[in-house]
């Protein structure tokens, strides 16, 4: 994992503000103080690549750019804050980007547009709920 990558995790997990180089992270306060719900978001020369509201799954967006370096910040949100034991993170096949996970076959996803690695996990974890235990 790059540097840059690092500190942008931590600054998610400390809910501060921060930018280095091309990369942003933006915490919102929630306006309504009985709830208190934040939001989170990160970008990539200015586009938002990835966003997280308090008590919502993680959403992602190439932007339009299914750069390595794109791919890379993506990829390194997911290994943090998804199920580790499914998710890979954002690669490419044949210029088509993909999610990856560690059972079952990667999902093909948009260039642009917002899509969430929960949506497919949980088409996973059904999948393998029907294969015996490992006891």
């Amino acid at each position: 994992m790059r540097k840059i990558e690092r500190e942008m995790l931590v600054a998610i997990k400390r809910g501060k503000n921060w930018e280095s180089g091309n990369t942003e992270v933006r915490h919102y306060k929630g306006t309504d103080s009985a709830t208190g719900i934040n939001t989170t978001e990160v970008l990539l020369h200015g586009n938002t690549i990835a966003s997280h509201t308090d008590g919502y799954d993680w959403y992602y967006n190439l932007c339009g750019w299914n750069t390595p370096t794109t791919r890379s910040r993506i990829s390194s949100i997911m290994r943090e804050f998804e199920d580790p034991y499914l998710c890979c993170g954002v690669g490419t096949k044949l210029g088509q980007p993909e999610v990856r996970f560690l059972h079952g076959d990667p999902v093909r996803v948009e260039s642009s547009g917002w899509f969430s690695v929960k949506a497919y996990q949980r088409v996973e974890v059904e999948q393998d709920s029907d294969l015996p235990s490992q006891n």
